[in-house]
């Protein structure tokens, strides 16, 4: 009879939520008085919220870069849609995934898709729901492969996130909650 396996070392859950063009000053996580974020809200009572953060640059691409890789743009040197991140670049997520950590990327935003090299270190990364042509030019609002993805929303994102944390809960993962 073998000894029963132990069990791993109790750990926090981590969900990082990106939101772009975000005003914190209308979220009630910061004081706002409306009732404007109450899911967000209650995320941040449990949670590790802060109260300052300085993007590394004024536009997405370079500054979840930075964000999933603790450096500038200058060192990860992603600064125009025709860069990505380098697969010598340690991420976060790389970083979670070697801990062992489950990991997972649920996205919508065209600048966050794998072909910029955000899937790095996930098991499972879905930018499917953005159907943009490779091609596209992002910053041509006439483009009619920009609003494909109009119809993408937080309720969509939200459905196929806890769509995969149910999955791995169902697999035998207990240390997901939805």
């Amino acid at each position: 009879m073998s000894a029963p396996a132990e069990e791993p070392a109790s750990r926090p859950n981590i969900l990082l939520v990106v939101i772009e063009s975000f005003r914190a000053d209308h979220a009630g996580c910061y004081g706002y008085g409306r009732d404007t974020t109450p899911r967000l809200d209650a995320v941040a009572r449990e949670g590790v919220r802060f109260e300052q953060a300085i993007a590394s640059s004024s536009w997405t691409l370079p500054s979840v870069a930075s964000l999933f890789t603790a450096a500038p743009p200058s060192v990860h040197r992603v600064r125009t849609v025709t860069n990505s991140l380098s697969p010598r670049i340690v991420t976060l997520t790389t970083l979670l995934h070697q801990a062992g950590y489950q990991t997972a990327g649920i996205v919508s935003n065209p600048m966050l898709q794998s072909r910029f090299g955000f899937d790095e270190g996930f098991e499972h990364y879905d930018d499917y729901t953005v159907p943009l042509n490779v091609e596209a030019n992002l910053f041509d609002p006439q483009a009619s492969d920009i609003t494909q993805n109009a119809s993408v929303t937080g309720d969509a994102v939200t459905r196929l996130a806890l769509s995969w944390l149910n999955g791995k809960r169902e697999s035998g993962y207990s240390d997901i909650t939805a």
